[in-house]
């Protein structure tokens, strides 16, 4: 028992060391190297966070290892698609971009859509792109107004 919560903890202690990588000149190969020498096999969310990481410091060797390995980890998990697409958007690799979402449309990889949410009077409203516009029609700013006083 108390092992299986040592090993919990470390699958959530891991994360937090690799989402702040850059108090190191080499934060990358060090979070990589803190995965690898992780005493039990790190969960999905290590290598998502890792790939974020490749992501901000537009590392695009590493991201494409790290996606690769994510795409057999999580095969349905649309998230190191889209953020392989970002890293090659961000440096203008767009021909990149383009072969991604069409292997995630081979695969069958969707992006669940963005959506926002306020709660007004212990009722929470959702909003998406795929919301009817009949009901943000009827959104107006007096009702904004409203909720904020």
């Amino acid at each position: 028992m108390l092992e299986e919560y040592r090993q919990k903890l470390q699958n959530l202690a891991s994360p937090l060391q690799i989402s702040f990588p850059e108090k190191n000149p080499r934060p990358l190969q060090e979070a990589l190297n803190i995965i690898i020498k992780m005493p039990i096999k790190p969960a999905v969310v290590v290598w998502m966070c890792l790939l974020g990481a490749c992501r901000s410091y537009k590392d695009i060797g590493l991201g494409i290892f790290v996606s690769t390995l994510l795409f057999y980890l999580d095969p349905k998990n649309a998230a190191p698609y889209v953020l392989l697409t970002n890293i090659y958007a961000e440096v203008d690799r767009w021909g990149e971009v383009q072969k991604i979402r069409r292997l995630m449309k081979i695969r069958g990889i969707k992006k669940m859509p963005g959506c926002s949410w306020i709660e007004v009077h212990s009722l929470v409203h959702v909003f998406s792109h795929e919301t009817d516009h009949t009901l943000k029609q009827r959104v107006s700013m007096q009702s904004w107004k409203s909720c904020l006083v």
